[in-house]
């Protein structure tokens, strides 16, 4: 029942369990395999054709060179535009 996607509290009222709890621990191994052809079938709805990504060395001209590389403020910096204002 499981194997062909029945609700796992119909198939634990189905066979007498008291809680879906006894039904997952005995029926572990076919969940397991349940939760393996999910994923199975996320993967095949994610495009698998990927741009390849393009790796920029240092000191290399990059696609876009009117921009100049940015740089985060030194403390320093900081505190000297502060003592300045």
């Amino acid at each position: 029942m499981l194997a062909a996607g029945v609700d796992i509290k119909v198939v634990s009222e189905t066979l007498g369990h008291s809680d879906t709890r006894i039904t997952r621990d005995i029926y572990q191994s076919v969940l397991d395999d349940l939760a393996r052809d999910a994923a199975e079938k996320v993967v095949q709805l994610v495009p698998h054709a990927r741009r390849p990504l393009a790796a920029v060395k240092d000191g290399e001209p990059t696609a876009s060179p009117r921009w100049p590389r940015m740089t985060p403020p030194r403390k320093n910096d900081v505190a000297k535009e502060e003592r300045s204002a």
